[in-house]
């Protein structure tokens, strides 16, 4: 998070002595949430504990964000800070929501332009041409390509002796239900999804498209081990050429359809909206209300705010992404965010929506979440005790939260991350400090403790054990031994 630059020259004019004690000062904290503070000594000792992590400041800003959304998810369950109204839901729900209103008005567009006769699919299956496309079936005998000559050789005889009861006349999708594999298609009788030719690896993708219909290859060898391939009858796989056909048509739709729609309400990317975006998702907090323009479009625009509020339910990798992506790549992914909210415009303008049961199905999924969440994290009991006071459920939330945090970072609990906009609703309403001197401290902090317990082991190692001496066996009462 960075600081204002006044601020930092206002600091600096007052005097070396003052600059140093507020940078110490920042340097000690590395997180705060509500009333709960991180030290970096605490972020240090958190990284120390993470198996497997590396300690680089990257890891320690990504633990300092996940103690806060713990510690503020923690705060508002012993404050009774959970919404759990009708409005509230919607906006937490919100990617689920225009998920759903998305799709249902793609499938209306789908049922409205696209309609298959069977001759187009008996096309498809007869083609050979560059746009033909196959669906084949297979058992799959697994061989580790380190194996030994004799594993090797086990495999083979496996596969021979399906090969045998295939061409035999058994049913081939009970052998592959039984014998394959190939977990993806054994539970469809080792039936693949329609595929272009290229679409598998060179040895199985050339035996496949060699076959006739209801044909079965001979043994085939891929880097994944034994496969026999059969090309299904056309009847047989009708289904599948149908949904191929429509995934075809929906994919072409909807690049028309977007592009139509962005034509027509004239929308336009602006120049800035690279730079603009890089600098808004490494302050996210800062920016996540902007009403600056990305892009214009009649009627509107699509804003800083909006952008955040799509990438605020993505997963980490997505900022980093954003942060090492050319202009040209920017720019377009402002335009498909654009397009996104112009589609849920033009599917609501058209009564596409939610009915109200749907939308009671969702509460009860968002409140199902809170109490997996809840219990998931042990935060029961104290933390929700009414008869307790507010002091007492906050102390006991914050002190869960650390203890399920340590569990987490030690492979010893699940991880549920906080929903999106539940975070940043947390945020918002309670308020959170990430101080980038307090990370960078706990870096170093953490490196200087991993280097000297390293030394202290390596030292220890290269002492030599002196061998002890014997004991001395002296004469005891009476002159006895």
């Amino acid at each position: 998070m960075r600081r204002p630059m006044l601020f930092l020259l206002l600091a600096l004019a007052a005097g070396c002595t003052g600059a140093k004690e507020m940078f110490s000062a920042h340097a000690n904290v590395a997180a705060e949430a509500a009333d709960a503070t991180l030290s970096a000594d605490s972020l240090a000792q958190l990284m120390l504990r993470a198996k497997g992590a590396r300690l680089a400041p990257e890891t320690a800003e990504f633990l300092a964000n996940l103690w806060v959304d713990y510690q503020l998810f923690g705060h508002a369950l012993a404050t009774d800070g959970i919404p759990t109204d009708s409005a509230a839901v919607r906006d937490m729900m919100w990617p689920e929501i225009t998920e759903l209103i998305g799709t249902r008005w793609h499938d209306t567009l789908m049922a409205r332009r696209t309609s298959f006769s069977a001759q187009a699919v008996d096309s498809v299956y007869a083609s050979t041409d560059s746009t033909a496309v196959r669906v084949l079936q297979h058992v799959l005998v697994r061989v580790d390509p380190r194996g030994t000559s004799d594993v090797r050789d086990a495999a083979r005889r496996k596969a021979e002796g399906i090969l045998a009861r295939a061409r035999g006349g058994a049913d081939f999708g009970a052998l592959a239900r039984q014998y394959t594999d190939d977990q993806a298609s054994r539970q469809t009788g080792g039936v693949m999804n329609a595929a272009p030719r290229g679409a598998y690896v060179t040895p199985f993708d050339s035996a496949g498209w060699s076959l006739a219909p209801g044909q079965v290859s001979g043994l085939v060898v891929s880097p994944f081990g034994f496969h026999i391939i059969r090309r299904p009858p056309l009847a047989e796989v009708r289904t599948q050429l149908l949904a191929w056909l429509n995934n075809e048509a929906g994919r072409r739709l909807d690049s028309l359809y977007m592009d139509s729609l962005a034509a027509a309400r004239h929308l336009a990317v602006k120049s800035s909206a690279p730079a603009t975006l890089r600098t808004a998702v490494e302050e996210f907090d800062e920016h996540r209300g902007s009403t600056t323009a990305l892009a214009t479009y009649d009627g509107g625009k699509f804003t800083v705010g909006e952008a955040l509020k799509w990438t605020g339910s993505a997963p980490p990798a997505l900022v980093s992404q954003i942060q090492t992506a050319t202009d040209s790549q920017l720019t377009s992914f402002v335009r498909a965010l654009a397009q996104n909210t112009l589609l849920l415009d033009d599917a609501r303008t058209n009564g596409i929506d939610l009915s109200a049961a749907e939308y009671l199905s969702l509460r009860e999924s968002y409140l199902a979440g809170l109490d997996t969440l809840r219990y998931t994290m042990g935060l029961t009991r104290q933390v929700i005790d009414t008869t307790a006071t507010a002091d007492v459920r906050e102390r006991a939330a914050a002190l869960q939260v650390g203890v399920y945090l340590d569990k987490v970072l030690k492979r010893e609990a699940p991880p549920r991350p906080i929903p999106g906009p539940m975070a940043a609703y947390l945020r918002e309403r309670y308020g959170h400090r990430i101080e980038m001197a307090g990370v960078r401290a706990s870096v170093e902090r953490a490196l200087a403790e991993r280097d000297a317990a390293g030394a202290a082991d390596s030292a220890a190692r290269a002492t030599p054990v002196r061998p002890q001496a014997p004991p001395q066996v002296g004469p005891q009462g009476g002159g006895r031994p």
